[in-house]
C-alpha cells in the first residue's frame, strides 16, 4: 500500500515538474562522470579568441580578413567549412573579396538566427542555399541539452541547421543520404542512424516546448576534445595540411569578450562559477553526433516509454517499502529482535545502499546511451522506506500495548494509564474509578471445553467489556482470566452503572459453561473502587481496594458487582453491591 501510493505521488510530482532540475542535475553529472570520447578526427574548430581579435584590431574582423581566413582554409582541401559567425551586414574593406569568396566555396555553409529575435544570413550563401541555422535550445537552466536539426519557417520551408548541413556534405562523399522511413513518427534514416525527434516528456523532462525537429545532445567532450586551430595560425599559413585536409572546419568565436558562451552539462557549479562553453563547440557537437551514429553506430541518448518509467519507480518504491519493514529485519536478523536501534541502523544501511544501486544502474545505462530517471525512484525509494517505517513503528507501539489475545490493553500499558490518570484526578480535583472483572469459573471451563475454546471466550468477554464501556474509559487483560477497567472523571454511582453493564454484556454472550456453579452460561464477578481528589492514597490503593470487592464478590456466590471503599482513608461511601 505504502508503495502504491508513494509512486503515485512521486509521479504526479515528476509529471508536474517539481523533479525536473534533479533529473537534469544527475544526467549532467554523469556526462561529467562519463570518460572522455577521443577527439572525432574528422572536425576541426577554428577559433577566435581574444589574442586574434587584438591582431585584427576590430570586431567584428575585416571582410578582407574573413575572406583570407577561408581562401587559406580551403587551399589544404576541407571536405566542408561552418562559418558559425553571423556575417548578416558588409564589414569593410574587403567585402567583394569576400563575396567572391562565398561563391568560389560551394562547400562553405553560413549561419542565420531563425527562431526569435531573427538574424538573416550572408546574401550571397543565401541566394546560393548555403545556409543553417546556428539557434540552439536552452533549457529553463539556461542550459543547452538538446540539438535542433530544423525547423519550419512561415512559408512552410525547412530549414537545417549549421550541423547537420555539414554533416551532409561530409556523408555525401560517402555515399551516404538522409531518408524518411516513418512519415508520420518522422524517423529518419542517415547510414547506420535512425532519428527519432525529441518529445515533450522524453527522460526527466516534463512538457519541453518540442518545436522544430530536435534530439537530446549525446555530447563528445568539452572545448578540450576537439582539435582546435587559432585564427591567426591559419591567416599565417602555420598548419599542417593533414590538420585540415578532407575535414569539417568550423569557424566560430571562442573568446570571453564576445560573449558567444552558454552552459553545458559540462558547467558545473562546484568549483565555483561555472564554466561556460564557446557556442561553435556546440555545434562541433552536434555535427560529431551526426557523423559519429551515421559512419559509426554510436547511439544517441534513448529513453524509456512513461509506462516503463513508471514501473521503474514502483519497483525502486516496492524496495524501499521492503527496506522499512522492521518485521522482516528482526525475522531476517532474530538475534537482534529486542535491539531497535541495530534493527534501525542495518535498514539506515540497507536502504542508503539501494540508493547507491540505484544511481550505479542508472550510470551504468547512461554509458550505454540510456537515460534513465534517477531522482524519481530515488525519492520513491526514501519515501516509501520512511512512510513504511513508520507505518511499522506505530504498528509495534500499538502492539507493545495490546495484550495479544484480547487485543485490549495489556498490564503494562494498564498501569502507565492509571499512573497518569491517577495524576490527572489529582490535579482537576475530580473522581476515578477502577473496576476488576472475573471470569467465573474460568479453570473448569478450560478443563472442559480445552484451552483454544477458553481463549475464544476470554476473547468475546473483552469485546463485549468494550463495547459495554464508554468511549474514554479504558479496558485491560490485567491477568489471566481477569480485565480491568479505568473509569476516568467517573462518580462511584455512574461506575456501579457501568460495572452493571459490564455483567449484562457478559451474560448476554450465553457462552455454555455447564461445569460453572453460578450459571450455565459464562459470567463474570467485579470489583470495584472510587478516589476522591483530595485522597492521598496512591494508585496501588485503588487497585487493592477493587481487588477486595472482587473476592467479594465471589465469596457472596459471584455474577455481581461489588463497591468497595479504600480503607485507608475515610472515604465518603461505603461498601454495596448490585446483584
Amino acid at each position: 500500500m505504502a508503495a502504491g501510493s508513494i509512486t503515485v505521488l512521486v509521479i504526479a510530482a515528476s509529471k508536474i515538474g517539481l523533479l525536473q532540475p534533479l533529473e537534469w542535475g544527475t544526467l549532467d553529472l554523469f556526462f561529467r562522470l562519463r570518460p572522455l570520447e577521443p577527439p572525432d578526427s574528422r572536425i576541426a574548430i577554428v577559433t577566435i579568441g581574444e589574442s586574434d581579435i587584438k591582431k585584427v584590431g576590430q570586431w567584428p574582423i575585416p571582410d578582407a580578413v574573413l575572406a583570407k581566413l577561408i581562401e587559406n582554409l580551403k587551399a589544404h582541401h576541407p571536405r566542408a567549412i561552418g562559418l558559425a559567425l553571423y556575417r548578416d551586414l558588409a564589414v569593410e574593406p574587403g567585402n567583394q573579396a569576400l563575396v567572391k569568396v562565398f561563391k568560389s566555396s560551394p562547400n562553405l555553409i553560413g549561419v542565420e538566427k531563425a527562431v526569435g529575435d531573427k538574424v538573416a544570413p550572408p546574401l550571397t550563401l543565401s541566394k546560393l542555399e548555403q545556409v543553417g541555422i546556428a539557434d540552439l535550445v536552452l533549457d529553463a537552466d539556461g542550459k543547452v541539452r538538446r540539438g535542433l536539426l530544423s525547423v519550419r519557417n512561415e512559408g512552410e520551408q525547412t530549414k537545417l541547421s549549421l550541423g547537420v548541413r555539414l554533416a551532409l556534405i561530409y556523408l555525401q562523399a560517402e555515399g551516404i543520404s538522409l531518408k524518411m522511413i516513418d512519415e508520420k513518427k518522422k524517423h529518419l534514416r542517415l547510414g547506420k542512424a535512425v532519428f527519432v525527434p525529441f518529445r515533450d516528456n522524453d527522460g526527466g523532462y516534463v512538457r519541453a516546448n518540442v518545436g522544430g525537429y530536435q534530439i537530446l545532445l549525446n555530447y563528445r567532450g568539452g572545448e578540450d576534445n576537439f582539435a582546435k586551430i587559432s585564427m591567426t595560425d591559419v591567416l599565417q599559413n602555420r598548419i599542417p595540411p593533414a590538420k585540415v585536409r578532407d575535414r569539417i572546419l568550423i569557424i566560430g568565436a571562442a573568446a570571453p569578450s564576445l560573449n558567444d558562451l552558454f552552459l553545458t552539462p559540462y558547467s558545473s557549479s562546484f568549483n565555483g562559477i561555472p564554466q561556460r562553453t564557446p557556442s561553435v563547440v556546440i555545434h562541433a557537437n552536434l555535427t560529431s553526433q551526426i557523423l559519429s551514429a551515421a559512419l559509426d553506430g554510436r547511439p544517441f541518448i534513448r529513453v524509456w516509454d512513461q509506462p516503463v518509467e513508471a514501473l521503474w519507480i514502483f519497483i525502486w518504491s516496492l524496495a524501499g517499502a521492503a527496506a522499512g519493514v522492521q518485521e522482516w529485519f528482526a525475522f531476517a536478523v532474530c538475534p537482534l529482535k529486542k535491539n531497535g536501534f541495530l534493527i534501525l541502523a542495518i535498514q539506515l544501511i540497507c536502504i542508503f545502499m539501494a540508493g547507491v544501486t540505484l544511481l550505479i544502474s542508472c550510470y551504468l545505462a547512461f554509458l550505454g546511451s540510456w537515460w534513465v530517471p534517477a531522482a524519481a525512484p530515488l525519492l520513491a525509494l526514501t519515501g516509501s522506506a520512511i512512510a513504511s517505517a513508520a507505518y511499522c513503528s506505530r504498528k509495534w507501539q500499538r502492539l507493545a500495548l495490546l495484550d495479544g489475545l484480547t487485543q485490549v490493553a495489556n498490564r503494562r500499558h494498564f498501569q502507565e494509564c492509571l499512573q497518569r490518570k491517577w495524576d490527572e484526578t489529582m490535579r482537576n480535583k475530580r473522581h476515578l474509578s477502577l473496576i476488576l472483572c472475573d471470569v467465573d469459573c474460568f479453570k473448569k471451563y478450560n478443563d472442559t471445553y480445552g484451552h483454544q475454546a477458553g481463549d475464544a471466550c476470554l476473547q468475546r468477554v473483552a469485546k463485549a467489556i468494550v463495547l459495554a464501556v464508554r468511549p474514554a474509559d479504558i479496558v485491560a487483560r490485567y491477568g489471566g482470566e481477569e480485565f480491568a477497567v479505568i473509569l476516568p472523571n467517573t462518580s462511584p454511582d455512574v461506575a456501579m452503572q457501568v460495572a452493571e453493564i459490564i455483567r449484562c454484556k457478559v451474560s448476554d454472550l450465553k457462552i455454555e459453561h455447564s461445569q460453572s456453579t453460578v450459571e450455565n452460561y459464562v459470567t463474570v464477578s467485579c470489583g470495584l473502587a472510587s478516589t476522591v481528589a483530595d485522597c492521598k492514597s496512591a494508585p496501588y490503593d485503588l487497585i487493592s481496594a477493587a481487588d477486595k470487592g472482587l473476592y467479594e464478590a465471589k465469596n457472596m456466590g459471584r455474577n455481581r458487582v461489588i463497591l468497595q471503599e479504600i480503607e485507608i482513608y475515610d472515604l465518603p461511601f461505603s461498601s454495596n453491591y448490585y446483584n
